[in-house]
């Protein structure tokens, strides 16, 4: 097996292992290294023999296992982003229904008692 296969299997069990902690830098690690290993075997899967094939199709195996818990872990993470913006919105619009727009905003009076 490959340093990138073996690599992969490494970062998807740590990354599955401590979901509930693991950064979004982590995260964007393992699917950048996932590219990496389908183009990897795309390129040389002829190449491989029957049991090159079959190990490498136990580690694909195994990787894809955790799809759905990190893709959970995904969802949740663009759900906090959407309620992030969401609530930037909200005082924006909050901000400008008080910011009063015309040539009188900046006038005071001052009265002589």
């Amino acid at each position: 097996m490959s340093d990138l296969i073996a690599r992969l299997l490494e970062l998807t069990r740590s990354a599955a292992q401590q979901l509930e902690s693991v950064s979004q830098e982590e995260i964007l690690e393992l699917i950048s290294v996932r590219d990496e290993a389908l183009s990897y075997l795309e390129q040389r899967w002829e190449g491989f023999t029957p049991e090159e094939r079959e190990v490498l199709r136990n580690a694909i195996r195994e990787v894809t296992a955790y799809d759905t818990a990190i893709d959970r872990k995904l969802n949740d993470w663009r759900s906090e982003a959407s309620l992030e913006m969401q609530k930037i919105g909200l005082i924006r619009k909050q901000r400008s229904a008080y910011q009063g727009y015309g040539p009188m905003d900046g006038l005071f009076f001052d009265e002589k008692k």
